[in-house]
């Protein structure tokens, strides 16, 4: 039980922003970082507890949020669920009737493969966004390493039968395989090519690892169902593009996504390996290049966001 409301705790302290370091949280000692983030982000409430709400379903890895603050609902991803919380009173959510489930599929491919079953085999919600006016959701999944995507209603329920969204189905390079890796993506519904929604990606693309993408969807005309423009993405296997990057967060900004990282530092290489921070910018109106780029960013760039502390020998927070 205390794991479980450990859960809830780091839930109610990230909505409430009270803080995140983005860094990989790993499985194996997931109990200790639980500890020590809520500990750290909810010292401001200790004398206040009659403001802390409790939220808990089991350990389900509560790993991914959306605030809709029109609808003042916090939507929580976890495995095999995404929830719906009242921002007014959480205490009060049904772990059935506020939720909705997504289960694997091909658990037993997955677990051929050498993979946990109730861990990494299950269908871990890696994005939840808005779509249109916030009325459906964009939702995606590990699903078992053969990741998946869906468009449900905001009050959690399927889409009608008669309800179709061109280019829903595989969500491979929208959401990670592994429950384990860091990614991050973002619906834009306005500012593409033809004035087309579709959602902008960081995350690794194969079942290896060996391809992590900044990665932009096929956009299709909703009415019509045709696509209109294909994928957008970063060159493949190059890593002066991305070299084995975690992503942290991306943002629709005016004419561009960026997308917030760390990686390796290929210009640091021959001094041995170093980690440092990354932004990357595409351009939402890029429809990829000719030839070589065909189907690649063409505005794709990225800098070195300088953290440091200045000085004859200035002190870098690379990570």
């Amino acid at each position: 039980m205390a794991g479980t409301r450990l859960y809830a705790t780091l839930l109610i302290c990230h909505a409430m922003g009270l803080g995140y370091d983005g860094r990989p949280r790993r499985h194996e000692n997931w109990r200790e970082k639980a500890f020590e983030a809520g500990r750290e982000c909810c010292n401001p409430l200790r004398h206040h507890k009659k403001h802390v709400q409790e939220f808990s379903c089991g350990e389900l890895y509560y790993e991914t949020f959306y605030l809709d603050p029109k609808r003042e609902i916090l939507y929580v991803g976890a495995m095999d669920r995404v929830f719906q919380l009242s921002l007014y009173n959480i205490n009060r959510t049904r772990c059935e009737a506020d939720s909705l489930t997504f289960p694997p599929s091909s658990v037993s491919h997955c677990v051929s493969k050498g993979k946990s079953e109730h861990y990494d085999c299950r269908n871990h919600i890696r994005v939840i966004q808005p779509v249109g006016e916030g009325d459906k959701l964009y939702v995606c999944g590990t699903n078992a390493h053969n990741p998946k995507d869906w468009i449900i209603h905001a009050n959690l329920s399927h889409l009608g039968q008669h309800e179709k969204y061109p280019g829903i189905g595989s969500g491979i390079a929208k959401c990670p395989f592994d429950p384990e890796d860091n990614s991050t993506a973002v619906w834009v519904e306005h500012g593409n090519p033809g004035e087309l929604p579709g959602l902008y990606s960081g995350t690794v693309a194969e079942f290896t690892k060996a391809d992590t993408v900044i990665f932009r969807t096929d956009l299709y005309d909703p009415s019509t169902g045709r696509r209109v423009y294909p994928f957008s993405r970063t060159i493949k296997y190059d890593s002066k593009w991305l070299d084995k990057p975690q992503f942290v967060g991306s943002y629709d900004i005016g004419n561009y996504v960026f997308f917030f990282f760390r990686e390796s530092a290929v210009e640091y290489i021959n001094c041995g390996k170093n980690i440092y921070t990354r932004v990357a910018r595409v351009c939402k109106r890029d429809t990829g290049g000719k030839n070589i780029l065909n189907k690649n960013w063409a505005s794709f760039v990225k800098a070195r966001l300088n953290c440091s502390i200045p000085g004859e020998f200035p002190f870098y927070f690379n990570e």
